[in-house]
């Protein structure tokens, strides 16, 4: 419910709605040093969870009616929050990927919008593989995290795939597949706790292995924005410069893959071509490079 004071979170003032999102975004363009866009982005989800509304229905009083002392005293309390640079995907408890809404908290990484890239060149993978006979096509997501990149694939290829999520975290599989439910798919991915491979039956294998796995360097990880400091570190960092991970998923994917699968990674700047030298020492010869919509570097597909 929307409804209007002569109250302020700053001590009794009258705050016209626009002059409450104004005082937000400058503190968040000034303080945190977002981008104009990016602050008034940010303003404009503060505004509709601290008054439960959405930002459209606000737009009817926006220049008219002052905000609520409840809706002005939460958006102060969510504006100190995030200016001690806690992300707002944690305030808000959720971040929209892939034109769905997920359930975050501290236990899982952010999905980012460069991860659809990914997603997409897996589902083109899939969507180009015929489907085997008595079944669907077999899907591996490792390091599952929020679930974005199993929810995302199972939502976008539907019944023709059957996903597998593991992760190594319970509270991660947990969050994982509260939003494979909210989405729709909950029936159609199978959740496992393990490290990699390891808990998966010895001869499972799968058409696709997709995965997004912690790439990081420690020495990169120190000069990363801050808030990236409040998601959890063995979702972001890994040994041997970041490369750890595609070593230990590749040198056993080949024994993992059916003929004809292919392996898809999400990987950092500049990481391509390490990337693909490590493929290539496990057998895997083949590959195609996938750009975000930057043109960067943002993934890599493999295959026999």
């Amino acid at each position: 419910m929307i409804a209007s004071s002569k109250a302020s979170p700053t001590g009794g003032e009258e705050i016209k709605y626009f002059q409450l999102y104004a005082r937000i975004a400058d503190s968040l363009e000034h303080d945190n040093r977002l981008s104009r866009p990016a602050a008034e982005a940010e303003a404009r989800l503060i505004i509709q969870k601290a008054c439960g509304e959405s930002f459209s229905k606000i737009m009817g009083i926006f220049w008219r009616e002052n905000a609520s002392a409840q809706a002005a005293a939460a958006a102060e309390e969510i504006l100190e929050r995030r200016l001690a640079f806690e992300p707002i995907q944690y305030i808000l408890g959720e971040a929209e990927f892939y034109g769905m809404n997920f359930k975050v908290s501290k236990s899982v990484l952010i999905p980012r919008h460069d991860t659809e890239c990914v997603v997409e060149a897996a589902a083109d993978c899939v969507r180009k593989m015929a489907a085997p006979a008595g079944g669907p096509v077999k899907v591996l997501d490792i390091g599952t995290g929020s679930g974005a990149i199993a929810v995302a694939l199972a939502k976008a290829l539907g019944p023709s795939a059957a996903v597998t999520a593991i992760d190594v975290s319970p509270a991660a599989l947990e969050c994982a597949a509260h939003n494979a439910r909210a989405n729709g798919v909950g029936e159609r991915i199978r959740f496992v706790e393990s490290d990699l491979f390891s808990a998966l039956e010895e001869n499972e294998k799968f058409d696709l292995i997709v995965s997004n796995p912690p790439y990081i360097s420690e020495s990169e990880y120190s000069t990363l924005a801050r808030e990236v400091f409040a998601e959890p570190k063995i979702a972001l960092t890994a040994p041997d410069g970041g490369y750890y991970f595609y070593g230990r998923i590749l040198r056993e994917a080949g024994s993992r893959l059916n003929p004809g699968g292919t392996a898809v990674f999400e990987i950092g700047f500049k990481m391509a071509a390490e990337v693909i030298k490590i493929a290539s020492g496990c057998g895997f010869l083949n590959y195609e490079i996938v750009r975000d919509i930057e043109s960067r570097d943002r993934g890599i597909k493999f295959w026999r």
